[in-house]
């Protein structure tokens, strides 16, 4: 019997195989962009604008998580506090990217906060996009994979009830990492501290016993020919096989790493969030890892802002003596950091919370009062090019890029499109 063309499209996106006709390589499809390091390597077409241009803006709820493009949709999740305390609605967006209008939305009943300090409201993990689905988190450990273009639901798991997970300190804020096949994420249950899911169904591939979860999301390492998920919590740091869930390698750490670890080559950047603890660059040598430095004093410490590594250098948020706020508008710095010894070659003071992202050698910066700034990629010094104010509010989220356009969300639930390149 000949396959119908919905049973056809069912198939082929459980296999992960891309429905688009056109899967740009300009597309920002997950947490921190193509590679899970914040960087962007399309080719620039046009000139930066100092005036960036708003396209469109709509409003998707509370929550700092972050927006991601791909196949010119943009996915997003949010927020609406309900008259029940400390519950309410969660919704999935899928928005037209150029346009701004809503394609599908699918809502579901969740805890609107879970924190041990500071309050804030929505969901923390950002979707990934793979092979025509999309894949969500929520606080509350709501798993959800959709087919990204209808919104219809492939699968779904409760993290709690289907495998015994534990809410995490800030509840779940791992942004789900889709390789090979797998959704690999922080699971905190009392027989896993990590799990990767069969992409297809939902099905358990592997488990990982011994870890520390926090609210960073795991990352990828090539090492000596497999592929290894980074995954960095309480007290640790490991390394295991995407295929096997094997653990290769396991390493202390200066503390809770929120934003989670760093990935250059061989090289891993972690620095503390909870107090000024420590940081430090390590290299991974076979399954023998190396402390090519570390400092315990107040070189950096990391909360909500992220880093990354270009060309030998660390460029990122040091957001020492900020622990306990509520918001920071002046106390963190920017800073560049040699990779390789951990000197400290430039800093700019008073820039308050902030995550960074890279284009074309430049740094788009976007502070958490709204704020985008322009400035040089390079160690030479802190060389800023322009600044424009794009939205009002607190915004802790990462932006997208692609194409000269950049997406940005605040806590409140403001989205915007701006273009930031001539046509």
């Amino acid at each position: 019997m000949k396959p119908s063309r919905t049973s056809l499209r069912f198939l082929l996106l459980l296999s992960g195989v891309a429905l688009s006709a056109n899967p740009a390589a300009a597309d920002w499809p997950q947490w921190l962009g193509p590679e899970r390091d914040g960087i962007s390597r399309e080719a620039r077409r046009g000139e930066f604008l100092s005036e960036p241009k708003l396209l469109w803006k709509a409003s998707v709820g509370l929550g700092p998580s972050s927006p991601v493009v791909a196949a010119g949709r943009l996915y997003v999740l949010g927020h609406a506090k309900g008259e029940t305390k400390n519950r309410g609605t969660d919704t999935v967006y899928c928005l037209d990217a150029e346009r701004g209008t809503e394609v599908w939305k699918h809502s579901y009943d969740c805890r609107s906060c879970e924190s041990q300090d500071v309050r804030f409201d929505g969901p923390r993990s950002t979707p990934t996009v793979d092979g025509g689905a999309v894949f969500s988190l929520s606080l509350e450990g709501h798993l959800f994979a959709f087919d990204a273009a209808t919104g219809g639901i492939l699968w779904s798991k409760y993290l709690p009830r289907d495998f015994g997970g534990r809410l995490p300190l800030y509840g779940y804020c791992s942004s789900p990492l889709v390789r090979s096949g797998k959704v690999i994420l922080e699971l905190n249950a009392p027989d896993a501290a990590y799990i990767a899911l069969d992409r297809a169904n939902g099905s358990v591939v592997w488990k990982v016993r011994d870890g520390d979860v926090t609210s960073g999301s795991p990352v990828l390492m090539q090492l000596e020919g497999r592929e290894c998920a980074v995954f960095a919590g309480g007290g640790s740091i490991v390394g295991v096989d995407v295929e096997k869930g094997e653990v290769l390698w396991r390493h202390g750490t200066w503390g809770h790493a929120w934003m989670g670890p760093v990935v250059s080559g061989n090289r891993l950047f972690m620095a503390n969030a909870s107090l000024p603890r420590g940081c430090g660059v390590i290299a991974i040598e076979g399954s023998k890892p190396r402390v090519l430095w570390e400092d315990r004093g107040k070189k950096f410490q990391t909360l909500h802002s992220n880093s990354l590594i270009w060309r030998g250098h660390i460029y990122g948020f040091d957001n020492t003596g900020t622990d306990y706020q509520k918001t920071d508008s002046k106390k963190s710095s920017l800073k560049c950091l040699a990779l390789e010894t951990g000197d400290v070659l430039w800093q700019k003071p008073a820039m308050g919370w902030g995550n960074v992202i890279l284009f074309d050698e430049k740094l788009l910066i976007f502070r958490e009062v709204g704020e985008l700034v322009v400035a040089d990629a390079t160690p030479e010094g802190y060389r800023e090019r322009f600044r424009a104010q794009l939205l009002g509010g607190k915004s802790w989220s990462v932006p997208a890029f692609s194409e000269g356009k950049l997406w940005v969300r605040n806590n409140s639930g403001d989205l915007a499109c701006y273009r930031i390149l001539s046509e």
